[in-house]
């Protein structure tokens, strides 16, 4: 409206110029007539007069294009104001902004910050984090608040713990601090993002991981029960032979006692195969990090193993040339060997003279174990999915499918790799994960 005001008034100025100028020849003219000096003042003067009429015409024009050039920055202006509030309040994340000078309080906030708090812009402008959490959440962001200007540094708040209207949110906020042109604080501006969606998911996915790991721990002590019996009913047949000795050797205080601590030795035998599987068997939430040597982790693995590669006639061979330890959760780093060793095994017991070997050395700061066996090998049609859930080339009713799948996530969770080496003529999974040269 006042633009429009503007424009009329300097229209106005420049015909009223216009008809004062087109008015003036003609009464000079006429004046002219009955005095000639006049004529002469009027030749002399017409220049100036008219320099001075141009040097209106052209001001006001200049204030004309002025207007007009004021009016298109105005417009961009605004457009860039609008684009800017349309990208923040469409953005799913909440974007505010603390001014520093004036208690910390709020001089912008979007759509996604409305919909969290459950409150309008105009409820939210001006106040602070005290007008609208528990005294002690509100405390603890503006200790935050400060912290990013004493610090001059963004800080990443991974997880942040406010009160709703829809009741408790988890967020993860980013804080930049911004400054004044002279180095003075300015404007803190804030980022934050609800991850508390994520974190439901993510227990839920380690609660399915746990049931996953039992299934696949079942699978595996299912597949092994057969040698497990066969390993537990030899020195039960001893026990059994030695009490029938026991009776006749009654009155032959050596040889009874002989009978006896060889009888003890098979009760331990038994002892600690149950003790292994009940250790194996142990489900967990997170895994339990220790510092392990690598040596036991292969030497446990083996020995639950062993019954049923004899019962498959398949040599088991360890080449171990590490003194190294790593922290991990060695009865989950078991079962990954376990799970390999028995791949193993099922692959190569068809086979002439069947052979699993576990390798184990030093590269580069990372340990390296190496499980190979003297199977057919692996196609490549079938390295594309070997790490699939429930993907598997056994038989029906011989592989869950679930081995590789788990044994894959349970390194990962231990920033370790597990993959397939082609490099070897036979066929060979390697893990590597970083060795820790720290005390026990």
């Amino acid at each position: 409206m006042a633009e429009n005001q503007n424009r009329k008034r300097i229209l106005i100025r420049t015909s009223l110029i216009g008809a004062l100028v087109g008015s003036f020849f003609p009464v000079l003219s006429f004046l002219a007539r009955k005095d000639p000096e006049i004529l002469f003042g009027i030749i002399c003067t017409a220049p100036l007069f008219l320099g001075l009429c141009a040097y209106l015409v052209a001001r006001m024009r200049m204030q004309a294009e002025d207007l007009l050039i004021n009016k298109r920055t105005e417009q961009k202006v605004n457009g860039q104001k609008k684009l800017l509030e349309t990208i923040l309040n469409n953005l799913p994340n909440i974007v505010f902004a603390k001014d520093y000078n004036n208690g910390f309080k709020f001089v912008l906030f979007n759509s996604a910050g409305e919909k969290l708090l459950g409150l309008k812009n105009k409820e939210l402008i001006g106040k602070s984090d005290f007008d609208f959490f528990p005294l002690e959440q509100a405390e603890s962001f503006t200790k935050k608040d400060r912290e990013v200007f004493e610090t001059g540094r963004t800080i990443t708040i991974e997880q942040e713990l406010i009160q709703t209207p829809k009741g408790e949110r988890i967020l993860k906020t980013v804080k930049v601090p911004t400054f004044k042109a002279d180095g003075k604080p300015d404007l803190l501006i804030g980022i934050s993002v609800d991850i508390t969606e994520d974190i439901i998911l993510q227990k839920k996915l380690e609660e399915e991981r746990g049931r996953s790991l039992l299934h696949s721990k079942l699978a595996t002590l299912g597949e092994m029960s057969a040698g497990v019996a066969h390993e537990i009913n030899n020195p039960l047949a001893i026990i059994s032979g030695n009490l029938e000795l026991m009776k006749r050797y009654r009155e032959d205080p050596e040889k009874f006692e002989a009978k006896w601590k060889a009888s003890e030795k098979s009760i331990e035998r038994i002892a600690k195969i149950v003790r292994g599987l009940k250790k194996f068997a142990r489900v967990s939430d997170q895994p339990k990090l220790v510092l392990s040597r690598v040596s036991g982790i292969l030497q446990e693995s083996i020995s639950f193993t062993e019954a049923r590669a004899h019962q498959n006639q398949t040599r088991i061979q360890l080449d171990d040339r590490t003194t190294a330890s790593v922290l991990c959760d060695p009865l989950e780093i078991e079962q990954v060997i376990i799970n390999l060793i028995n791949n193993g095994i099922d692959a190569a017991k068809s086979g002439p003279e069947p052979w699993v070997r576990i390798e184990a050395f030093e590269e580069t700061g990372e340990v390296v174990i190496r499980i190979l066996d003297s199977g057919p090998g692996v196609s490549r049609d079938v390295e594309s999915r070997l790490f699939e859930p429930f993907f598997t080339t056994k038989e029906v009713g011989e592989g869950t499918g679930l081995g590789l799948s788990i044994s894959k996530g349970i390194l990962s969770q231990h920033n370790a790799t597990l993959g397939l080496n082609r490099s070897l003529s036979q066929t060979c999974f390697e893990i590597r994960i970083k060795s820790h040269t720290g005390q026990l």
